[in-house]
């Protein structure tokens, strides 16, 4: 029997009878080498219970209904065995605008959780006081490069007029939105640097979001895989999401079921926004 903490059940190891025991310190050795990897699991399922419950604890509790508008969003952690990361999204309205905003800050741990946190907050602290997209970004990643001096993240910012469709979007490194329209499908891109990066950043994107047309904002996890190159992932999720089911939370399902793998390695959020 073997013991590692006071507050955990001890180790036995049994010997089945009429064999031939080993030495007693065989024995020993064995059950606390048993013990220390049963408590090696037991910390690491705990941390990853913690950062999940973090995670999501930060994550909007509701998505909220605007007239002119239809929103869905999908959230699904990493399978149990992988650590948990910084995928966040926003879906908020300040005024008569939309403020929509989805990121990942790099890294896969409690830490990355933490991180996330600061950020998902500096963005709605910066939209709050009536900043543009592009103001937003650079203001949190200023806040980055002074206190957070070793993280990188990336984050797509849009604000959204639900009356005229008209949108202003600022990007930082994050995969680019995909509009639907009837038309057919288009990525809209905005090359800029991380965040935690001192670069020049380029003007904000104005574009318009049609009516019966659709945003499908997204992270990482939804399209990239380690044995295909990440261009053939964003051909996967035009193709997929060409046709919008009427219900947006089944079209959410659906993008999931037919990208995402069956064994989650990565975060996956999803934000979708339609305008009637």
């Amino acid at each position: 029997m073997v013991r590692l903490r006071a507050d955990r059940a001890p180790v036995y190891v049994t010997v089945a009878a009429g064999n031939q025991p080993p030495a007693l310190s065989t024995l020993h050795q064995l059950a606390q080498a048993v013990a220390a990897a049963i408590e090696a699991q037991r910390s690491y399922d705990q941390e990853h219970r913690i950062a999940l419950t973090l995670q999501r604890s930060l994550l909007p509790r509701r998505v909220p209904r605007i007239a002119g508008l239809d929103l869905a969003v999908r959230y699904e952690p990493a399978s149990v065995d992988t650590e948990v990361g910084g995928d966040f999204y926003e879906l908020t309205m300040l005024g008569d605008t939309l403020l929509v905003a989805i990121g990942d800050v790099t890294g896969h741990s409690l830490h990355a959780a933490t991180v996330m946190a600061e950020v998902r907050h500096a963005i709605r602290a910066y939209a709050v006081d009536g900043h543009p997209p592009g103001a937003i970004v650079d203001r949190v990643n200023t806040l980055m490069r002074t206190l957070l001096p070793d993280e990188l993240a990336t984050i797509c910012v849009i604000q959204l007029d639900p009356a005229t469709g008209a949108a202003r979007m600022a990007s930082a490194g994050h995969l680019p939105p995909l509009l639907v329209t009837g038309a057919g499908t288009r990525y809209l891109e905005h090359l800029a640097p991380l965040l935690g990066v001192a670069a020049r950043r380029p003007p904000d994107l104005e574009f318009t979001l049609p009516q019966d047309a659709t945003l499908v904002l997204y992270t990482d996890g939804l399209i990239e895989r380690r044995d295909a190159d990440i261009d053939d992932g964003l051909r996967a999720l035009a193709s997929s999401a060409a046709q919008v089911d009427a219900d947006l939370d089944h079209f959410c399902h659906r993008l999931l079921t037919e990208l995402a793998t069956p064994h989650i390695r990565d975060d996956i959020a999803v934000v979708t926004v339609r305008r009637r």
